[in-house]
């Protein structure tokens, strides 16, 4: 029985397969079960962070491969730190990251080529170290071929099947709207060291179905896009940044989730299209919530409006507006509408979340709202959901 493994962590600038090795260790860990004492260090050895975990450790790579693998493909065969190893030359101006293997594994080509389409080509723009990184490429034979600047990764294929698993199905969800197709990726920045955290969190973000596959939770996935429109998440992220910090703050208020010491928990949306560039991401971590719930404790004695009056307004505002692009057969003019509202909303947002009630922009999103109503009918339930706020600011 071995008692102790160590598991490398990707360094992170890359940040995509950093949160997500990150996460699939904090997934196995919450359905494992509790197995003996998880530690932290760097190994200089292979340039690497690495993850420590003690105790029955056959049930964890059981589990991993359980969770993670395909019918022939099994990460736990290179998982170990010993297999792994991450370099820079500076030289040469390339960084090497080589996981389970130096090249791309001859016998599984199809589940490699689809690793680096998906996930390494959506990092191509990094910094690694200190050094910037940026593609240069020169054409040769009508191929395209790297110069400088890059990264050479090399990947056993058990261990690309586990990132295609996790990226894109497990830790991610897909939507179509009529500006593309989109990939949201919910990840997890870190791992505690202590298991009562990693099932909280874990369990908060994710579930596993009858049929053993891992999940984003589906109220998350309202909160980040309600009635799947995508729109917000897209152009307008810090919008959905509060949306789901909000509601964290709402659970955290309410007790249903103790938020101390989790890991951040990051959001990266990216075209479906393969662009390399990230079309939006925010991060958020404990301190967050925790200094928001502070705030909006504040608003009682001033206002005399609780944590959950505010949260469950501005949550149901958002959710409303999304609900009206959804049913509307007039959804261009709706969004022409709601792009004017857009300013007067970050403005109030922001200054909620450092405590401050302005009435004066809170009234021209009223007024606003109450002038759409001539383009979309709907629009008056959007205003109700505000009316605690503006009862709260007359006092």
């Amino acid at each position: 029985m071995n008692n102790k493994i160590e598991i490398p962590i990707p360094p992170e600038t890359l940040p995509l397969l950093h949160d997500a090795m990150c996460t699939i260790n904090c997934i196995v860990l919450k359905f494992t079960g509790p197995i003996g004492k998880i530690e932290k260090s760097y190994d200089e050895d292979r340039g690497l962070k690495k993850v420590t975990i003690h105790g029955n450790v056959n049930i964890f790579l059981k589990t991993l491969d359980d969770l993670f693998q395909s019918q022939k493909l099994k990460p736990s065969l290179k998982i170990e730190i010993g297999d792994w190893f991450y370099r820079f030359e500076p030289r040469e101006g390339i960084a090497y990251l080589y996981m389970g293997d130096k090249y791309l594994s001859k016998g599984a080509t199809g589940v490699g080529r689809n690793f680096i389409d998906t996930i390494i080509r959506r990092q191509c723009y990094l910094s690694a170290k200190g050094q910037q990184f940026i593609s240069i490429r020169e054409e040769e034979k009508r191929q395209a071929k790297l110069v400088s600047g890059y990264l050479k990764v090399g990947v056993a294929s058990g261990i690309a099947q586990m990132f295609n698993t996790a990226l894109n199905r497990c830790f991610s969800y897909r939507l179509i709207s009529q500006k593309g197709d989109f990939r949201i990726y919910i990840l997890l920045g870190d791992i505690p060291l202590e298991q009562s955290i990693i099932d909280s969190v874990v369990s908060y973000l994710y579930s596993k179905t009858e049929e053993g596959l891992i999940e984003v939770n589906a109220n998350i996935k309202q909160k980040l896009t309600p009635y799947n429109i995508v729109d917000f998440l897209v152009e307008t992220p810090d919008i959905m940044y509060y949306n789901l910090l909000f509601r964290l703050v709402y659970d955290y208020s309410t007790g249903t989730i103790d938020v101390t010491n989790w890991p951040p928990i990051r959001i990266y949306v990216y075209s479906e299209d393969l662009e390399k560039s990230v079309l939006a991401f925010f991060s958020i971590n404990y301190r967050d919530i925790d200094s928001l719930f502070r705030t909006l404790s504040s608003f009682k004695d001033v206002y005399g409006i609780d944590v959950s009056d505010i949260v469950v307004s501005v949550d149901s505002f958002i959710d409303e507006l999304c609900r009206v692009v959804k049913s509307t057969p007039k959804r261009e003019e709706v969004l022409r509408c709601i792009e004017m509202l857009i300013p007067f909303l970050r403005i109030f947002l922001n200054e909620l979340a450092i405590g401050k009630l302005n009435t004066t922009v809170l009234y021209e999103i009223v007024r606003k709202l109450v002038g759409f109503e001539s383009v979309e009918s709907g629009f008056r339930d959007v205003t109700k959901k505000l009316y605690k706020l503006i009862s709260a600011a007359y006092i």
